[in-house]
């Protein structure tokens, strides 16, 4: 059954670190994770980004075999041009999606999940993500705006992820300047007015 976008999980790092779906299933480790474990002492396959959006997207369809994703086996830079059958956008962001980038110190890229989507009214978009990085921070967020660079790193796009119902995303409610020089525009305009109808009246 999909999930639909308001009732996305955000799967906190305590449950991360205890579930089968984070865990190798190799090397005598008890899991579901296609890769071997990072951590030899817990068999946690993270930190690392590709397993860790491999598990999210294992958790959030409740898939049983190891290799059930259609998903890049590879390095994150292989992930937006992998010959699957998941729908992928190169500027629309979806929460659930997997958004993937190239470069990198590395050059391996890097990809993560989507969590939040805003729309602004300039047509941009504001989205927050979930990620781990390879021998480094195991758990953390990330706030980026549209084309979603960062660092050396170049956003490829978002692969939607099949478990998740398709919804819009969130409004904006930010005020941008514009909207403050648009609504000064037509208060100016509002008073020309009012003062010709009232000479008008006059005369």
């Amino acid at each position: 059954m999909a999930i639909n976008v308001k009732d996305f999980p955000i799967y906190s790092l305590d449950f991360v670190k205890t579930n089968e779906h984070w865990i190798s299933a190799y090397g005598g480790f008890n899991g579901l994770s296609p890769y071997y474990a990072e951590d030899t002492r817990t068999g946690l396959t993270i930190p690392n980004c590709v397993p860790f959006v491999y598990g999210y997207w294992h958790c959030l369809g409740n898939c049983t075999r190891p290799k059930e994703l259609e998903l890049s086996p590879y390095n994150a830079n292989s992930f937006y041009g992998h010959n699957d059958s998941y729908e992928r956008s190169a500027t629309v962001p979806k929460v659930g999606a997997i958004i993937c980038w190239s470069g990198g110190s590395d050059g391996y890229g890097h990809v993560a999940i989507v969590t939040k989507v805003i729309k602004n009214k300039n047509g941009t978009y504001k989205i927050k993500t979930l990620n781990s990085a390879y021998k480094s921070t195991m758990y953390y967020e990330r706030e980026l705006t549209s084309p979603f660079n960062f660092k050396s790193y170049t956003c490829q796009g978002f692969i939607y992820c099949p478990f998740i119902n398709d919804g819009e995303a969130e409004d904006s409610s930010e005020i941008t300047v514009w909207d403050l020089v648009g609504f000064g525009i037509k208060l100016v305009e509002k008073i020309i007015n009012y003062a010709k109808e009232q000479n008008n009246k006059e005369s």
